[in-house]
């Protein structure tokens, strides 16, 4: 996927962030290795750990992290370009927590939760579905 979609991509993956904490991320948010979020739906400020090389990737931005702001814009072309049809961003958010299930729970997500969601995705074909097309996304945008 070409960029910068296949960067925020990556970004959204890593990080497990809402789209709106995505857009008001800044270069200077990132301070030893971790992504610090300080406006969040929850009010409290989130240190989210990045992995190593997506942090070489960031050591050259200055200013916002993300040089789109309008999700339906990077919906859009994410779609296109990856041929993942019911790509949605938040979906990015979900593969975060199948895939850092670790950093997911410290944030707040319980085991019970946790077990449900996996439980969840093994009974419903079509949740399913999407985390198979998620895996596509990740494997066209470079992503761990």
């Amino acid at each position: 996927m070409p960029e910068p979609y296949g960067f925020i991509a990556r970004l959204g993956m890593a990080t497990g962030l809402r789209w709106s904490e995505l857009v008001r991320a800044q270069a200077s948010d990132v301070q030893n290795g971790m992504l610090v979020v300080s406006r969040t739906k929850s009010g409290k400020v989130q240190r989210v750990p990045v992995p190593p090389e997506l942090l070489e990737e960031l050591r050259f931005k200055v200013g916002s992290l993300l040089p789109i702001r309008n999700s339906w814009r990077f919906t859009r072309q994410v779609r296109r370009y990856s041929g993942v049809t019911r790509f949605h961003p938040h979906q990015m958010r979900h593969t975060f927590a199948h895939e850092r299930p670790e950093i997911a729970l410290r944030r707040g997500r319980s085991d019970a939760a946790e077990r449900e969601l996996g439980a969840e995705l093994r009974v419903n074909p079509a949740k399913a579905g999407a985390r198979d097309e998620l895996r596509t996304l990740r494997a066209q945008s470079g992503a761990w």
